[in-house]
Protein backbone atom coordinates (compact mmCIF):
# COMPACT_ATOMS: atom_id res chain seq x y z
CA UNK A 1 0.00 0.00 0.00
CA UNK A 2 1.21 3.63 -0.55
CA UNK A 3 -0.04 6.95 0.98
CA UNK A 4 0.27 10.18 -1.16
CA UNK A 5 0.10 13.48 0.89
CA UNK A 6 0.40 16.87 -0.41
CA UNK A 7 -1.59 20.00 0.14
CA UNK A 8 -4.46 21.43 -1.46
CA UNK A 9 -4.49 21.96 -5.58
CA UNK A 10 -0.53 20.18 -5.55
CA UNK A 11 -1.68 18.18 -8.09
CA UNK A 12 -2.58 15.00 -5.92
CA UNK A 13 -5.08 13.80 -8.40
CA UNK A 14 -3.01 13.46 -11.12
CA UNK A 15 -0.10 11.86 -8.60
CA UNK A 16 -2.41 8.35 -9.08
CA UNK A 17 -4.42 9.09 -12.08
CA UNK A 18 -1.72 9.42 -14.58
CA UNK A 19 -0.02 5.97 -13.44
CA UNK A 20 -2.96 3.97 -13.21
CA UNK A 21 -4.01 5.05 -16.83
CA UNK A 22 0.02 4.34 -17.61
CA UNK A 23 -0.89 1.08 -16.42
CA UNK A 24 -4.58 -0.10 -17.94
CA UNK A 25 -2.59 1.13 -21.43
CA UNK A 26 -0.35 -1.32 -21.00
CA UNK A 27 -2.81 -4.40 -20.04
CA UNK A 28 -4.70 -3.02 -23.43
CA UNK A 29 -1.40 -3.64 -25.11
CA UNK A 30 -1.33 -6.94 -23.67
CA UNK A 31 -4.45 -8.00 -24.74
CA UNK A 32 -5.61 -8.35 -21.50
CA UNK A 33 -9.44 -7.07 -20.40
CA UNK A 34 -12.05 -6.88 -17.32
CA UNK A 35 -12.05 -4.04 -14.60
CA UNK A 36 -8.30 -3.53 -13.54
CA UNK A 37 -8.38 0.02 -11.16
CA UNK A 38 -11.35 0.60 -8.58
CA UNK A 39 -11.47 4.50 -7.82
CA UNK A 40 -13.36 5.11 -4.44
CA UNK A 41 -14.52 8.69 -3.42
CA UNK A 42 -15.91 9.34 0.17
CA UNK A 43 -18.83 11.24 -1.77
CA UNK A 44 -21.12 10.97 -4.46
CA UNK A 45 -20.52 14.95 -5.96
CA UNK A 46 -16.98 14.30 -5.87
CA UNK A 47 -16.72 11.33 -7.59
CA UNK A 48 -18.95 12.76 -10.31
CA UNK A 49 -16.25 15.74 -10.77
CA UNK A 50 -13.68 13.11 -11.40
CA UNK A 51 -15.62 11.17 -13.45
CA UNK A 52 -15.58 14.25 -15.53
CA UNK A 53 -11.41 14.45 -15.47
CA UNK A 54 -10.91 10.75 -16.28
CA UNK A 55 -12.57 10.49 -19.51
CA UNK A 56 -10.90 14.09 -20.46
CA UNK A 57 -7.21 12.22 -19.75
CA UNK A 58 -8.36 8.76 -21.44
CA UNK A 59 -9.40 10.51 -24.24
CA UNK A 60 -5.16 12.11 -24.67
CA UNK A 61 -3.53 8.68 -24.04
CA UNK A 62 -6.00 7.03 -26.64
CA UNK A 63 -4.80 9.43 -28.58
CA UNK A 64 -0.94 8.48 -28.06
CA UNK A 65 -2.01 4.62 -28.46
CA UNK A 66 -1.63 2.45 -31.75
CA UNK A 67 -4.42 2.20 -33.95
CA UNK A 68 -7.08 -0.90 -32.47
CA UNK A 69 -5.64 0.12 -29.48
CA UNK A 70 -7.66 2.10 -26.29
CA UNK A 71 -9.09 2.52 -23.01
CA UNK A 72 -12.49 1.91 -22.41
CA UNK A 73 -14.13 5.56 -20.82
CA UNK A 74 -14.60 5.04 -17.05
CA UNK A 75 -17.40 4.05 -15.43
CA UNK A 76 -19.35 5.68 -13.02
CA UNK A 77 -21.19 3.59 -10.63
CA UNK A 78 -21.94 5.94 -7.51
CA UNK A 79 -25.42 7.44 -5.67
CA UNK A 80 -27.47 5.56 -8.45
CA UNK A 81 -26.02 7.49 -11.17
CA UNK A 82 -25.40 4.15 -12.98
CA UNK A 83 -27.87 4.05 -15.68
CA UNK A 84 -27.19 7.12 -16.94
CA UNK A 85 -22.80 6.50 -16.98
CA UNK A 86 -24.26 3.37 -19.52
CA UNK A 87 -26.08 5.91 -21.47
CA UNK A 88 -29.55 4.32 -20.74
CA UNK A 89 -32.25 7.48 -21.70
CA UNK A 90 -35.25 8.40 -19.26
CA UNK A 91 -37.18 5.97 -20.71
CA UNK A 92 -35.07 3.11 -20.49
CA UNK A 93 -34.27 4.01 -16.89
CA UNK A 94 -37.77 3.65 -15.81
CA UNK A 95 -38.27 -0.48 -17.35
CA UNK A 96 -38.21 -3.26 -15.53
CA UNK A 97 -35.22 -4.70 -15.05
CA UNK A 98 -32.97 -1.26 -15.94
CA UNK A 99 -30.81 -1.37 -12.83
CA UNK A 100 -29.95 -5.27 -13.59
CA UNK A 101 -29.09 -4.70 -17.19
CA UNK A 102 -26.87 -1.41 -16.43
CA UNK A 103 -24.51 -3.62 -13.88
CA UNK A 104 -24.70 -6.64 -16.19
CA UNK A 105 -23.30 -4.21 -18.85
CA UNK A 106 -21.12 -1.93 -16.66
CA UNK A 107 -19.28 -4.71 -14.99
CA UNK A 108 -18.54 -6.97 -18.50
CA UNK A 109 -15.14 -7.22 -19.72
CA UNK A 110 -15.77 -4.24 -22.12
CA UNK A 111 -14.69 -1.67 -19.48
CA UNK A 112 -11.42 -1.35 -17.02
CA UNK A 113 -11.83 1.65 -14.71
CA UNK A 114 -14.59 2.21 -12.34
CA UNK A 115 -15.15 5.24 -10.08
CA UNK A 116 -17.69 4.46 -7.21
CA UNK A 117 -18.00 5.58 -3.37
CA UNK A 118 -18.00 3.05 -0.63
CA UNK A 119 -21.46 2.77 0.27
CA UNK A 120 -22.46 1.65 -3.62
CA UNK A 121 -19.47 -0.66 -3.55
CA UNK A 122 -21.09 -2.47 -0.57
CA UNK A 123 -24.43 -3.12 -2.40
CA UNK A 124 -22.71 -4.43 -5.36
CA UNK A 125 -21.17 -7.30 -3.56
CA UNK A 126 -24.87 -9.06 -3.70
CA UNK A 127 -24.76 -9.36 -7.50
CA UNK A 128 -23.37 -11.89 -8.85
CA UNK A 129 -21.99 -10.17 -11.57
CA UNK A 130 -20.63 -7.38 -10.52
CA UNK A 131 -18.53 -9.10 -7.31
CA UNK A 132 -17.19 -11.41 -10.57
CA UNK A 133 -16.70 -8.60 -12.98
CA UNK A 134 -15.14 -6.18 -10.26
CA UNK A 135 -12.55 -8.46 -8.44
CA UNK A 136 -11.69 -10.98 -10.55
CA UNK A 137 -8.92 -8.70 -12.68
CA UNK A 138 -8.59 -6.06 -10.08
CA UNK A 139 -4.82 -4.73 -10.05
CA UNK A 140 -5.65 -1.15 -8.24
CA UNK A 141 -7.29 0.83 -5.51
CA UNK A 142 -7.04 4.07 -5.08
CA UNK A 143 -9.01 5.34 -2.36
CA UNK A 144 -9.57 9.31 -2.83
CA UNK A 145 -9.45 11.75 -0.01
CA UNK A 146 -8.88 9.15 2.64
CA UNK A 147 -8.88 11.61 5.83
CA UNK A 148 -12.22 11.65 5.56
CA UNK A 149 -12.45 7.20 6.12
CA UNK A 150 -12.41 7.49 9.87
CA UNK A 151 -14.54 6.15 13.24
CA UNK A 152 -17.48 4.14 12.03
CA UNK A 153 -17.64 5.09 8.56
CA UNK A 154 -13.77 4.30 8.68
CA UNK A 155 -14.40 0.68 9.93
CA UNK A 156 -17.11 -0.16 7.80
CA UNK A 157 -14.80 0.88 4.69
CA UNK A 158 -11.95 -1.07 5.97
CA UNK A 159 -14.29 -4.50 6.19
CA UNK A 160 -15.64 -3.37 3.04
CA UNK A 161 -12.45 -3.45 1.51
CA UNK A 162 -11.58 -6.98 3.33
CA UNK A 163 -14.16 -8.12 1.85
CA UNK A 164 -13.70 -7.07 -1.69
CA UNK A 165 -9.91 -8.69 -1.49
CA UNK A 166 -11.76 -12.32 -0.32
CA UNK A 167 -13.75 -11.72 -3.52
CA UNK A 168 -10.68 -11.32 -5.51
CA UNK A 169 -9.41 -14.71 -3.84
CA UNK A 170 -12.86 -16.38 -4.45
CA UNK A 171 -12.73 -15.84 -8.64
CA UNK A 172 -8.85 -16.38 -9.36
CA UNK A 173 -9.29 -19.64 -8.35
CA UNK A 174 -12.48 -19.65 -10.13
CA UNK A 175 -11.01 -18.69 -12.92
CA UNK A 176 -7.94 -20.56 -12.68
CA UNK A 177 -10.35 -24.05 -12.13
CA UNK A 178 -13.94 -23.38 -12.90
CA UNK A 179 -14.49 -26.72 -11.60
CA UNK A 180 -13.78 -26.48 -7.80
CA UNK A 181 -16.79 -26.19 -5.29
CA UNK A 182 -17.23 -23.45 -3.00
CA UNK A 183 -16.64 -25.61 -0.20
CA UNK A 184 -13.04 -26.48 -1.70
CA UNK A 185 -12.16 -22.61 -2.57
CA UNK A 186 -13.20 -22.23 1.24
CA UNK A 187 -10.58 -25.13 2.25
CA UNK A 188 -7.54 -23.24 0.44
CA UNK A 189 -8.24 -19.76 2.16
CA UNK A 190 -5.44 -20.30 4.25
CA UNK A 191 -3.36 -17.82 2.17
CA UNK A 192 -6.10 -15.83 0.54
CA UNK A 193 -4.58 -12.58 1.88
CA UNK A 194 -1.18 -12.84 0.57
CA UNK A 195 -0.57 -9.52 -1.01
CA UNK A 196 1.16 -10.87 -4.73
CA UNK A 197 -2.22 -11.65 -5.35
CA UNK A 198 -4.15 -8.74 -4.05
CA UNK A 199 -4.98 -5.42 -5.38
CA UNK A 200 -2.40 -2.80 -4.68
CA UNK A 201 -3.59 -0.08 -2.45
CA UNK A 202 -2.91 3.82 -2.96
CA UNK A 203 -4.67 6.22 -0.52
CA UNK A 204 -4.35 10.30 -1.26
Amino acid sequence: AQVITAGTGSGKSYAFQIPALIHLAFCRLKGERGIRILFLYPRVALAGNQFKDFDKLVAKINEALPDGVNIPRSVLDSGGLLESSMGFDEEEKKTKGAKFKAIKKAYSDDFSLLISNMDTLSWRFAHPEASEGLTKDLDLIVIDEIHLFRGIYGSHCQMALKRLRLMKHVWQKRKENSNLSFSEILNGFKNWDDSSSQPFLVGA
